[in-house]
């Protein structure tokens, strides 16, 4: 079963999550992993008449001229019709990698996806949720990544550090964890 579990926090602001599992997708038993990295930020903050005005400029005439049809609006109306429309920042932005809602000190703040799949965040991050249980899945990605782990004389050891970093991780409370960095970082992210 492909288990997810939050990693920690780059440099840039970004929480990085890990999924890992044993699959048998090819008839053996083969490790594999893929990371996420998400950007919070307050939903407070978000102006989402800017978003939309941006968006039309992105989308050409045609779809813009299209939009402006379906809401019986003119062009300069349309980036104010979308953002009326628009109840929740989530239906804007993409957050399907972390689609949550976290509330710190009484503002909703959402996590826009970045990157994802074999995103190597080593040479990023800051602040760990457990650095020894980081450093052991990323040594089994660069060992083990999409092959056999029959073919090696400890999968055993394999399957038992897997066992091992998915207990480190159980025992974090992922949510605490992200509300005391957004509230540590709260700062930066409304600079940045």
């Amino acid at each position: 079963m492909r288990k997810k579990f939050l990693l920690g926090a780059t440099k840039y602001g970004e929480l990085v999550f890990g999924e890992f599992e044993i699959t048998n997708r090819n008839k053996y038993p083969e490790f594999s992993a893929s990371f996420d990295a998400v950007r919070p930020f307050d939903g407070f903050d978000i102006d989402l008449k800017d978003y939309f005005e941006n968006y039309i400029e992105d989308i050409g005439k045609e779809c813009a001229y299209e939009l402006c049809e379906k809401y019986r609006c003119s062009p300069q109306e349309l980036a104010s019709e979308l953002a009326d429309e628009c109840n929740d920042p989530r239906d804007a932005l993409d957050c399907s990698l972390y689609p949550e809602e976290i509330v710190v000190r009484g503002h909703p703040w959402y996590f826009e996806s970045g990157s994802c799949g074999q995103h190597d965040t080593r040479g990023e991050m800051e602040e760990y949720v457990n650095k020894e249980a980081y450093d052991l899945l990323h040594s089994l990605w660069d060992k083990y990544h999409c092959t056999d782990i029959r073919k090696f004389e400890d999968e055993d050891g394999v399957r038992k550090s897997i066992d091992a970093i998915i207990a480190a991780f159980n025992d974090i409370d992922e949510e605490k964890w992200i509300e005391d960095y957004i509230y540590r970082s709260e700062k930066c992210f409304r600079e940045g």
